[in-house]
């Protein structure tokens, strides 16, 4: 048996078309306009998180020259430095690559050990109770050099190269793969919220980023690319401000990207209900728009 479907006449059907057409092209136009509200928000974001990180709060400090072709004017009381005289020891000591050749062979995966293996998935969305790969308990000790501890920076370097984050508290204990670069800073040099504020927002870091990877002979950066990134850094108190400020202003932008979503979504469950009702004689168009009588 076929399916019955009802049909209204093709006059009516010639107004319901006509009404759709009108009322979901107003709904697009303001589709169209929050989504181009979120554009703006975002690059605004973007430029607050990076005017902060090289410039500071303070407008009236003197200002000199950075030495960074992508960086120019700092505050003058900032040093500009890599990072390897940021990072643990001094001279680099904090910024490990993964464990190469046959010490990561034996991954398990669904059967979790006393040591997972951390890396790209984790770095990507943050997440870090995502992941099935463990190394076995038997190599847990030759691993030590690679371990993973709160606090510290993640960077992928391969694939979705140069994106970091931070490894937050009750993590399983593990240690960082291949793919990826750990960084331990020295805490009284340097927040490693701030350090990954200006990674991920300043344009600076990532024009280095793109010249070493241009640069590079094999596609990817190590833990010597990472060691030479300039970055400006004021001190460890000024640091703490520039993050409680921006927690705030990212805040409210973040609050106004929220709700400019949220509309996008009312709008479009809106488009959808009014086209079911329209085609199912929920709605009576025939008085709402003008047609020509069959």
């Amino acid at each position: 048996m076929g399916l019955k479907v009802p049909v209204p006449p093709p006059h009516e059907q010639t107004a319901i078309a006509t009404f759709l057409d009108r009322e979901t092209a107003k709904i697009d136009a303001l589709v169209a306009d929050y989504r181009t509200l979120i554009e703006l928000l975002q690059e605004n974001r973007q430029a607050v998180i990076s005017h902060a990180v090289t410039k500071g709060l303070d407008p009236t400090v003197p200002m000199k020259d950075s030495g960074v072709e992508w960086l120019e004017d700092v505050p003058e009381h900032w040093e500009v430095k890599p990072l390897k005289f940021i990072a643990i020891g001094k001279g680099g000591d904090g910024i490990q690559i993964g464990p190469y050749g046959s010490m990561l062979t034996d991954i398990q995966y669904d059967e979790p050990s006393s040591c997972k293996v951390y890396g790209q998935e984790n770095v990507i969305s943050g997440d870090f109770d995502r992941g099935n790969r463990w190394a076995p308990d038997s190599t847990r000790y030759s691993l030590q050099g690679y371990e993973v501890e709160p606090g510290d920076i993640l960077f992928t370097r391969k694939g979705s190269i140069g994106q970091c984050a931070i490894v937050p508290a009750g993590i399983s204990p593990g240690v960082i793969d291949s793919d990826t670069i750990r960084l331990r800073l020295d805490e009284a040099e340097a927040l490693n919220g701030f350090i990954t504020l200006g990674f991920r927002s300043a344009h600076y870091v990532q024009a280095q980023v793109q010249v070493m990877k241009t640069g590079a002979i094999l596609s990817g950066l190590n833990s010597s690319t990472i060691a030479s990134l300039r970055f400006a850094v004021p001190l460890r108190s000024e640091q703490t401000q520039i993050l409680d400020y921006l927690a705030d202003e990212i805040g409210k932008i973040d609050s106004l990207i929220t709700d400019a979503q949220d509309a996008i979504n009312l709008l479009q469950e809106r488009r959808t209900a009014l086209i079911s009702a329209a085609v199912t004689g929920k709605i009576d168009v025939r008085g709402l728009v003008e047609t020509e009588e069959a």
